[in-house]
């Protein structure tokens, strides 16, 4: 990993994407405050089951719009550093 990972984002889970980044652009993917309630699911839980981790159309849709609390990258250390980038100023919508 090659950023610090700010206290802001933590705790930041990083899991193999499901479909292998043919949605999403990267084999893994970080998500940061994965503790934060999703509905009735820890965002952690829920990337597994619901948006990224459903079906395909949702998948792809999920992507198109994600929400800056999520990135992906070939590597569990570039996934990391993609939502480094993505959130640059350390906040989530």
């Amino acid at each position: 990993m090659s950023s610090k990972i700010p206290d802001t984002l933590y705790p930041v889970v990083v899991v193999q994407d499901r479909y292998q980044g043919v949605y999403s652009g990267g084999a893994w993917l970080c998500v940061a405050a994965a503790d934060t309630m999703e509905g009735q699911l820890h965002r952690a839980s829920w990337v597994l089951k619901f948006g990224p981790g459903s079906d395909d159309l949702t998948a792809a849709i999920f992507w198109a719009t994600a929400p800056s609390w999520i990135a992906s990258g070939r590597t569990p250390e570039l996934a990391i550093d993609s939502l480094l980038a993505k959130v640059s100023d350390h906040t989530l919508e």
